[in-house]
């Protein structure tokens, strides 16, 4: 057992190598080397010992384990190890999780590109971890410009009741059983709350996304958005229906337009892709329609 996490510090300090080698010169992937190597040297120490102790042929006493240091400082190697490939080591993803993360760093861009400042968030802290690869559900970017705040929330589930919502601070709740948006843009002016975005990612073609002639199961899931998520808070007498507009992102389809509006404009069907390294297909029609939406409260 010591050889193998032995072996396993030696195959991800060479991952950590390959890495640096790649992306450039990052400090993060300097320090964890470092880190690695003097687990290394340590574990090394320990071998001889560990290998003179005979564990097919007795049990080693409690007690003895508990005297002899070198045991703890082993086991501590080992949970190191394993938070290091938790949470460093790069885990496949589906295409359609890729797709939702390349939409939301779009998304947070083009505010950047509008002229919004990022401010301390889950977002900024997560831009500081280079190694990072997972987006957590729930993380918010909070960006503000003059008496606008934006907030973007990334699969921020929704509460069930309206006392939930108005305990936790959230505000948002509701009945429906679609209770988490991919993304949620609340705005806000002076402090106050104006109206809320929902961007929902759908890695499909257009067909399966909407019907003219009856609902479809990602209809309903669109429609409950704008139908029945409520926002409350002290300062309201009754709860509001926030929602003012659905947006829904998918990679294309060649026979429809970049953008189609459906039921007066309430939910936007926008086509979004990368074309080469540098273009992205409907890019400028959501940088159009996030422009839009941000200067309405200002109205």
């Amino acid at each position: 057992m010591l050889l193998n996490l032995y072996m396993e510090l030696r195959d991800l300090e060479v991952f950590l190598n390959e890495l640096k080698e790649t992306k450039g010169d990052f400090n993060d992937c300097d320090l964890l080397i470092k880190d690695l190597r003097w687990m290394k040297n340590l574990l090394s120490k320990y071998i001889n010992f560990f290998i003179d102790v005979d564990s097919t042929s007795k049990v080693i006493p409690l007690k003895s384990i508990l005297m002899n240091s070198k045991y703890g400082k082993v086991y501590r190697l080992y949970r190191k190890l394993i938070d290091y490939k938790n949470y460093y080591q790069p885990n496949f993803k589906t295409t359609d999780l890729l797709y939702e993360y390349f939409v939301l760093l779009v998304v947070l861009d083009i505010i950047q590109k509008l002229g919004f400042n990022l401010e301390e968030s889950d977002y900024k802290k997560l831009l500081s971890n280079k190694l990072n690869d997972e987006i957590p559900s729930g993380m918010g970017a909070i960006f503000t410009k003059g008496n606008l705040r934006l907030e973007v929330w990334y699969e921020k589930e929704l509460y069930s009741l309206y006392q939930e919502a108005l305990k936790n601070g959230s505000g948002f709740y509701t009945h429906a059983s679609n209770k988490l948006p991919d993304i949620r843009i609340d705005f806000y002016k002076d402090n106050k709350y104006i109206k809320s975005y929902i961007i929902e990612v759908k890695y499909r073609r257009f067909g399966y996304l909407w019907s003219d002639i009856e609902n479809n199961e990602t209809m309903i899931q669109i429609k409950n958005y704008k139908t029945t998520v409520q926002y409350i808070s002290k300062d309201l007498e009754r709860p509001i229906f926030p929602i003012e507009k659905v947006i829904i992102i998918y990679p294309g389809q060649l026979d429809m337009d970049v953008l189609v509006e459906k039921e007066f404009g309430n939910y936007l069907f926008l086509q979004l892709k990368p074309k080469d390294a540098s273009t992205i297909i409907g890019y400028d029609e959501l940088t159009k329609i996030l422009k839009q939406l941000i200067n309405e409260p200002l109205t």
